[in-house]
């Protein structure tokens, strides 16, 4: 397949139990197979499948180019030609709408609750006021 339709086609995300659904049947007799992930290749896999009729197929989630998936080129090519570092791709997708709406909010309440919890441990019923002076970015700085 010709470089540019592989770059034009979608790209997905799946989970391997819903991809590994797909593999349950022979493609050949309709027969019971059984599969596994073979290889795993960055974002690319490798899945191998079996049937009682000793059929055998083995299919790759991405199109291969000498060996090489093209869907770790492209996404190692994403990275470098947006501007981005791993770091910063990470970062950004640590940053989804999903995680800001879910995850991120029940991490912060529960973080609150264990710090507000290990204060009264620490201080018991008595009053304590913590301050610094805001910069503990500074290298080599001590907060007053």
């Amino acid at each position: 397949m010709p470089a540019d339709e592989i770059i034009a086609q979608r790209k997905m995300i799946v989970f391997e139990d819903c991809l590994l659904e797909l593999f349950k049947v022979c493609n050949i007799c309709l027969d019971q197979c059984s599969s596994k992930i073979k290889t795993v290749c960055g974002t690319m896999i490798m899945v191998e499948s079996y049937c009682e009729n000793n059929h055998v197929r083995t299919w790759y989630s991405h199109p291969m180019s000498k060996q090489i998936p093209w869907g770790n080129v492209l996404c190692c090519a994403a990275l470098l030609f947006s501007g981005s570092s791993p770091a910063k791709a990470i970062s950004l997708l640590a940053m989804s709408n999903v995680q800001q709406t879910y995850p991120i909010p029940a991490v912060n309440a529960g973080w609150g609750e264990k710090q507000n919890e290990l204060m009264k441990i620490a201080c018991g019923d008595n009053k304590v006021v913590l301050g610094g002076d805001a910069k503990c970015d500074s290298p080599g700085h001590n907060t007053q």
